[in-house]
């Protein structure tokens, strides 16, 4: 028979009332909760053993009297399983002070687990699971059907292979294997210390590990997914309505989006973007623009655009200040509050403010799961064991401090592995069990305060020839908009280029007319320039280059489109900027310094910069890191320079040597060059050595040019390269997981 406190606990109204407060109440009234008689609160008295006993550890010397009532509160529970069946255990924190509740000013989210939302634990047996024993973890045993709940994420394996000081390879554990849930309507937390593996679990719940990792489980989170990266990685010429505009058509596949105005304005405001800031571009190196916070919302509204059922934040409030951090949070907490949606982020040290929006919490510490579960339900584990949140201590520092010590354990301290087995125990209730409610089921706390976010999934184009055909010209006309209003891509170098080729078309003037012999070397001289210099000036955009690469690195892995359509769209909006430089070069070099066949001259330019550019691109490919991009494609342009035979003809290369003349492609465009200026039979000069242009063109070598073979060269050349590029963004891609690959 149930005590009279047993009574209490089962018939309890409860603590608070779900989300109908009006919007103006602060607080909620939270009802104190009496301690059990000394009979009632005795385990032993009841034949039950101690849990905190199972542990090893002296409750009467080391827990607070808040520790004794979680501890007696759960025996109660225990008693009434015992005397009637499964009855939902409720943990309750009897000191309102306790729970920061006064301190914050924040709604209590504590709540009554009665009820068919309830988050039920029903007692398995007196004894924790052995260390390593996964037998419920991963779901292989006990009720049929636990593997493929909804939102249950099982890890059996994360290792990767390393390679120690002397070379010997070794596999180190990155997470060990674990159990998490995710509820359906909620927003779950992942928190730990640097380097305790938030990062590598997030990454195995979204799918984005990368295939180096020898990782095994299971993921089981229903429905369209999306990843917001720690990094804001935007355009910069667009504004908040632009982009949301075009991110619509880019999801869509639609020519005029899914979304009409007023919801494109509905989700910014949300967002508590301003009206006056909606159509402020987001800015870049050269214009000002969007603060950090009102990129880092607008970040996040692209990503919410397509009202994904999933959505992973990696650090949502990473280097914003608290006001900005408060609304990115709210609004995660608001669209989180829709059936059929999960929000998962990580975040690092979140303040109280923050800490009290968040539903649910994995707690991590070297690799292995310290706790995961409701965040109300925190205090009683760690009560349960020992520690619980000293009086007016924040209660996610307290557990973040207490973590963290544990790499730095001493000998009288428990370990990582221990306090991972404890979770297990305290955690065995909810393992193997019939009557156990879903992952799905789990209630969440959500404050009347939080407006809910609704955003409606637009319809899709059905013909997925056409969604992929109106992507690319989505794609097209992004980069071709990018060309013209970023000023990086071309306007600083259409300023450069047209001051350089006014500066030779002054310096030399009238020098094609010229019949001397220093006219014949300042001839040859120009062009050797117009060659190096023209061409190495494309280092400048790889800044912008590696930027794009981060842009679509997100966009790919949220499923927009396939890489290969941004390498197509880019590689056409370069050319387009290709052919503007080499316009502007020859319009005012050429007939200043009266070269010959500026037609000839134009094409050349063209193709050898178009060389240049799908150098720039494979480079971008190839490296995460602008500067080092920028040092790798000025060298390669450095080397290529010292071996197209104007300082040295090919004949006096070393013999071993001779093979690296026909590498650069600098080489078939300065002796193009070279061709057309003095192949012609009005190339006569008064020298001695040189009378006409074909002896020029002998004295280095290149009197048996082809100017249409060199041209098909240029052609091929950049091909190649472009055959290149597409092969790395191949083994990239296959090398990497996306959100929509499957674990296991």
């Amino acid at each position: 028979m149930t005590s009279e406190n047993d009574e209490d606990l089962l018939e309890a109204p409860p603590l608070i009332e779900e989300s109908q407060s009006t919007p103006n109440a602060n607080t909620k009234d939270i009802q104190s909760i009496s301690s059990p008689s000394n009979a009632a609160s005795d385990p032993a008295a009841l034949g039950v053993k101690s849990p905190t006993a199972e542990v090893g550890h002296d409750t009467a010397g080391a827990a607070s009297h808040r520790s004794n009532k979680v501890t007696t509160q759960r025996t109660n529970s225990y008693q009434a399983h015992s005397s009637g069946g499964l009855v939902t255990e409720h943990r309750k924190i009897s000191a309102v002070e306790d729970l920061g509740v006064i301190e914050t000013g924040l709604d209590s989210l504590s709540k009554h687990s009665r009820g068919s939302g309830g988050y039920r634990r029903g007692q398995q047996g007196s004894g924790g699971r052995p260390d390593g024993d996964l037998s419920s973890v991963d779901g292989r045993s006990g009720t049929a059907g636990t593997l493929n709940r909804p939102g249950r994420c099982v890890l059996r394996k994360c290792t990767v292979i390393v390679r120690s000081a002397k070379a010997q390879k070794k596999e180190e554990v990155l997470l060990h294997p674990t159990r998490v849930d995710l509820p359906n309507a909620s927003m779950t937390a992942i928190i730990g210390p640097s380097g305790s593996g938030k990062t590598t679990l997030m990454k195995f719940l979204s799918g984005s590990l990368d295939k180096s990792i020898d990782c095994k489980g299971s993921v089981n989170l229903p429905g369209t997914k999306s990843f917001l990266r720690e990094t804001t990685n935007l355009h910069g010429f667009y504004t908040p309505q632009t982009y949301l505009k075009h991110y619509d058509r880019l999801t869509t596949g639609l020519a005029k989006g899914g979304k009409s105005q007023k919801e494109i304005d509905g989700i910014l405001n949300s967002l508590g973007i301003l009206e006056d800031r909606q159509r402020v571009i987001v800015g870049d190196l050269f214009r000002r623009g969007l603060s950090e916070g009102e990129r880092r919302r607008l970040d996040l509204g692209l990503m919410v655009l397509g009202a994904p059922d999933t959505l992973f934040c990696e650090e949502p409030t990473g280097r914003l200040d608290s006001e900005t951090a408060s609304s990115v949070m709210q609004f995660l907490k608001g669209y989180s509050s829709q059936p059929g949606r999960r929000v998962i982020i990580t975040i690092n040290k979140p303040s109280s403010l923050l800490w009290n929006l968040i539903d649910n919490v994995i707690l991590v510490a070297e690799g292995r799961v310290i706790y995961e579960g409701p965040r109300y339900d925190m205090e009683s584990f760690f009560a349960f064991n020992s520690s619980p949140t000293p009086k007016r201590v924040s209660q996610v520092e307290h557990y973040l401090s207490v973590v963290s010590k544990l790499s730095k354990k001493k000998k009288d301290e428990r370990s990582v592995e221990e306090w991972a087995a404890s979770f297990k125990q305290w955690q065995e209730e909810a393992d193997e069990d019939e009557g156990d409610m879903l992952a799905d089921d789990i209630e969440t706390c959500f404050p009347a305060a939080i407006t809910t976010v609704e955003i409606r999934r637009s319809s899709q184009q059905k013909s997925k020839f056409l969604k992929k055909m109106w992507v690319m010209i989505e794609l097209i006309k992004r980069y071709i908009l990018q060309l013209f209003l970023n000023p990086g891509l071309l306007w600083v170098r259409f300023v450069m280029y047209s001051m350089l080729s006014l500066m030779i078309g002054l310096l030399f003037l009238g020098l094609g007319n010229k019949t001397s012999t220093t006219s014949i070397f300042s001839r040859s001289s120009v062009l050797f320039y117009s060659v190096s210099f023209f061409i190495f000036m494309v280092v400048a955009v790889l800044p912008f280059r590696v930027h794009d690469k981060a842009v679509a690195k997100k966009e790919v892995f949220n499923s927009y489109y396939h890489p290969l359509a941004h390498y197509v769209a880019s590689t056409m909006a370069s050319l387009l900027g290709v052919l503007i430089l080499s316009f502007v070069v020859t319009v005012i070099m050429v007939p200043m310094a009266k070269f010959h066949a500026p037609f000839k001259f134009f094409l050349d330019m063209l193709l050898s910069l178009n060389c240049a550019e799908a150098l720039a691109q494979m480079v971008t490919l190839l490296v995460s890191n602008y500067i080092v991009g920028i040092v790798a494609l000025a060298g390669l342009f450095g080397f290529f320079m010292l071996l197209m035979g104007f300082m040295l003809v090919p004949s006096e290369f070393p013999v071993w040597l001779r093979w690296a003349y026909n590498v650069p492609f600098h080489t078939y465009t300065w002796r193009s060059f070279m061709y057309i200026e003095f192949s012609g039979p009005e190339n006569v000069f008064e020298s001695e050595e040189f009378p006409t242009g074909m002896d020029v063109l002998r004295a280095y070598e290149i009197d048996n040019v082809n100017y249409g073979r060199d041209m098909g060269v240029l052609v091929a050349y950049s091909v190649i390269i472009h055959m290149i590029c597409v092969t790395i963004i191949i083994v990239n891609r296959k090398r990497l997981r996306r959100m929509d690959d499957v674990v296991d």
